[in-house]
């Protein structure tokens, strides 16, 4: 499967919402009702927030064939560049292919080591 891992850019912020939307809503799916997933999706990746984790956050997407199928995003901890893990996350269409590795090796060469 050819893909592609860049840069998060701020006309991503709604491909990077229904990526969020769909994998929180794949995985629990029958384990936290559907009203909880919303709610918490809304607060956390409303435009505000994913604007505010544009400039705090190092985020970086996998497009497969021309659409995001995927979002990495680190925290910086440290001034040496050390950064946190805080989300990945992949459509369940483009799991089990690699391209989660791929964002977090993205991920790692972009921010230092984690």
């Amino acid at each position: 499967m050819d893909y592609v891992i860049r840069s998060m850019q701020k006309e991503d912020i709604p491909y990077v919402q229904h990526v969020a939307k769909t994998s929180w809503n794949s995985t629990y799916e029958g384990i936290i009702p559907r009203k909880v997933q919303e709610n918490f999706l809304q607060a956390a990746y409303n435009d505000d927030r994913m604007e505010m984790r544009l400039q705090r956050s190092f985020l970086y997407v996998a497009k497969v064939d021309g659409k995001i199928a995927g979002f990495v995003k680190f925290s910086p901890v440290n001034e040496e560049g050390k950064a946190e893990l805080g989300a990945i996350y992949l459509l369940p269409a483009h799991q089990g292919n690699g391209i989660g590795s791929a964002l977090l090796k993205r991920g790692n060469r972009g921010t230092g080591e984690f």
